[in-house]
């Protein structure tokens, strides 16, 4: 995996396919919400959230650490934020969250995708969340952080 300015873009991405490949929807209302990156062109610049629960994507900062000298490489790591939306209450956030947790969690060790394809994510720490509900505008909102690592990427 090459890592650029941005550091994360393919983390991003996988990040949403291994959420999307996993989720469950019998753990929250029959329902599975649209799990996007907040850059995603095809998302509105205004959210309807009658059209239902959103869970939306994106790395809040990353840092990379390089290897003792004589090595060819280095760490790097990577908050994400999951910014999980309703407009159905408290109860409809707190099983989304719950299904965001559960599922990063049984994967937190070298996740792979659908087809059992490695990410490129070596592991990937749960980190809790904060509460941003507005309940003036009837929005339910639950934002977690997550940070994946990849131990050892070599620079050549």
């Amino acid at each position: 995996m090459t890592f650029y300015a941005s550091a994360t873009g393919d983390w991003l991405e996988n990040i949403v396919s291994l959420l999307e490949d996993n989720w469950t929807s019998a753990n929250t209302d029959n329902t599975t919400p649209t799990i996007r990156l907040i850059t995603d062109p095809s998302l509105p610049k205004k959210i309807n959230f009658s059209h239902g629960d959103y869970v939306l994507i994106y790395e809040e900062s990353s840092d990379e650490k390089p290897a003792d000298i004589g090595y060819l490489g280095g760490r790097q790591w990577a908050r994400i934020s999951l910014d999980i939306r309703t407009n159905k209450g408290r109860p409809r956030v707190n099983k989304l969250y719950g299904e965001a947790g559960r599922i990063i969690k049984a994967n937190r060790i070298h996740p792979k995708d659908g087809d059992g394809n490695s990410l490129g994510i070596d592991y990937i720490i749960w980190r809790g969340a904060k509460d941003l509900t507005n309940r003036m505008y009837r929005i339910w909102r639950l934002v977690a952080s997550i940070e994946p690592h990849k131990q050892y990427v070599s620079v050549t």
